[in-house]
């Protein structure tokens, strides 16, 4: 490149694109971290656990649109939820290739207990809370 190009750089450390993935890895990271005292559960599985807790009667494409997930993660994710008896498939009553997901009663309670240990941990503190607040208005 001759002396006389320019290139117009972008500083990462100005980028808010870059500091939302930044702040996502270490929310998740955190997070992780706190479920690891609680639970044997990986990240994935609690996200889908959460996004079902959630809406309840979601499919998995629900859970694949509705968080940072792909369907190969999703579908583990959900086998082995259902294998350890924390989430049923129920299918669809109008369309039997669907299979709505919902918690067990003790997928229900395993919920509640890490729900409890993440915010103890803080994994959901205020500042967490303000700062999706502040996105959602983006």
């Amino acid at each position: 490149m001759a002396d006389t190009d320019t290139v117009d750089i972008l500083s990462l450390e100005t980028a808010w694109t870059y500091k939302v993935s930044v702040l996502a890895q270490l929310i998740a990271r955190h997070t992780s971290e706190a479920l690891a005292l609680v639970s044997d559960l990986n990240l994935s599985q609690w996200r889908t656990l959460a996004a079902i807790a959630d809406t309840p009667g979601r499919t998995a494409r629900d859970v694949v649109s509705g968080t940072p997930m792909d369907k190969g993660l999703v579908s583990r994710a959900v086998g082995a939820l259902v294998e350890r008896g924390l989430v049923e498939r129920r299918s669809s009553p109008s369309d039997g290739r669907l299979s709505h997901l919902h918690l067990t009663r003790t997928g229900t309670r395993h919920y509640g207990e890490i729900i409890g240990a993440l915010r103890r941990a803080g994994a959901m503190g205020g500042a967490e809370r303000r700062l999706l607040n502040d996105l959602d208005r983006l």
